[in-house]
């Protein structure tokens, strides 16, 4: 018979070393310190702007939310429903009430789930039998393999449903395994020197919005001009108030929001002659706090997160590849992955080179990780025991937490319009990847 690695060693559990990765994959990530088993909250309940519905999932006020409820629903796709808030005038003195009361307005937050598996290959056959006495350590190398890989890997997920709305697993064609969702740019989009993209030409969600996008990002070529500042964060931060993005609130009841930019836009934001002030200014509860031991900087209300594996966006004008009024977002794919349908290539192989850098604001609620089946290993044994590999499986998706109105209630929309979205905002800058050396 053809002899399993977990055979060799009475160390290899396949349950407890599947069990040990899930809590891993929110240990060693450079986003776990968001996710909301991890993420430490204040006292206070969360200023969650549009409130769940009595039995629905609970927000924890955790920059990423997690959602297990797949695992027992057995589905691939959960609409939430959120409470809108009143906002009406109410009827002073003896006038009537009857006939006057508010319409309840109920919106959507939509997750979706997919597929992901990830295969390593141990030692096998004469190979095996050199480093039998070894064995002990095939399966744990096996897990430390994937662990990492895992780890260097699922972060492009959280950059890319910023960018564009959903995770790698979603946004891959369905002809690849994927569920083929459409890239939607970020609802609150801004540009250096030009502001938020207008909805003139169509809400998020539609062909229209996609040209305004791509015509805003055109516009981006002057490093004076169109470069990251201290002006723009503070713009920034007053726009994500505007927009109702509730800030991230840590123990103590500090509130600030989390800016991610790449080390292009943080080079360009060291020169701003009012940089230096803002270093100084940092609060003495942010510099002991756990979420904070990453910030670079406090400006205006917000701490800065420098990462150099975050995206450039990509019009027709940049990359011909890309179809004319879309816009597409982090490195790119190979001839072979564009044949395919794949919008984005790797992102373990090289940095994205591309020159318009996009960041982010993020507050509460940002995203949403939903899951459906929790980290398990697999193994597949072929050819008499010679072909032999292990692997992880999981079924879990990223998407940013985009509202929609599916049944045409809020005045204006028609059914399955987007709403709003108040847990985070994108922009863009002109930052080149390459560095001056003058």
């Amino acid at each position: 018979m053809a002899y399993s690695v977990f055979s060799f060693t009475s160390r290899a559990n396949p349950n407890l070393l599947a069990a040990r990765m899930t809590r891993q994959q929110w240990r060693r990530n450079k986003f776990a310190q968001w996710v909301a088993p991890n993420f430490v909250k204040a006292s206070r309940p969360s200023e969650e702007q549009g409130a769940p519905l009595p039995g629905g999932p609970n927000w924890t006020g955790a920059p990423i939310e997690v959602h297990n409820e797949f695992v027992r629903m057995g589905r691939t796709t959960l609409d939430i429903p959120v409470r809108n808030r009143l906002v009406e005038n109410p009827v002073y003195g003896d006038k009537p009430l009857k006939g006057k009361g508010e319409r309840a307005v109920i919106t959507f937050r939509t997750v979706k789930i997919n597929y992901t598996r990830k295969a390593y290959s141990p030692p096998t056959g004469m190979s095996l039998q050199i480093v039998k006495q070894y064995a002990d350590n095939l399966v744990e190398e096996a897990d430390a393999y994937l662990t990492q890989w895992w780890n260097d890997y699922h972060p492009s997920n959280f950059i890319l449903t910023l960018c564009a709305g959903s995770s790698r697993d979603l946004l891959a064609p369905t002809a690849e395994g994927g569920r083929g969702v459409s890239i939607v740019s970020h609802p609150n989009f801004f540009t250096a020197g030009a502001g938020q993209v207008s909805y003139g030409g169509g809400r998020p969600g539609v062909a229209g919005y996609e040209d305004a996008v791509e015509d805003a990002l055109n516009g981006l070529a002057d490093v004076a001009e169109d470069h990251m500042s201290v002006s723009l964060v503070r713009n920034l931060v007053i726009e994500a108030g505007r927009a109702r993005i509730a800030p991230i609130v840590i123990t103590g009841g500090f509130e600030f929001y989390a800016i991610w930019i790449n080390d292009s836009q943080w080079v360009q934001l060291q020169e701003d002659t009012e940089w230096k002030e803002w270093m100084r200014q940092l609060p003495e509860p942010l510099k002991s706090n756990p979420l904070a031991n990453n910030a670079m900087a406090y400006i205006a209300g917000a701490c800065i997160y420098v990462d150099n594996s975050l995206f450039a966006a990509y019009t027709n004008a940049i990359d011909a590849n890309v179809t004319a009024s879309t816009v597409q977002y982090g490195p790119r794919p190979t001839a072979t992955e564009y044949a395919q349908g794949f919008k984005i290539g790797s992102t373990l192989k090289a940095l994205d080179q591309g020159n318009l850098r996009v960041g982010f604001i993020v507050g509460q609620s940002a995203m949403s990780v939903g899951i459906g089946e929790r980290m398990r290993f697999t193994e597949e044994i072929d050819d008499h025991g010679f072909l032999h590999e292990v692997g992880i499986a999981t079924i879990q998706s990223v998407v940013r937490s985009d509202i929609y109105d599916q049944d045409g209630l809020v005045d204006g929309l028609t059914a399955g319009d987007f709403y709003e979205n108040t847990g985070s905002l994108a922009f863009a800058t002109y930052s080149p990847f390459a560095m001056s050396w003058t």
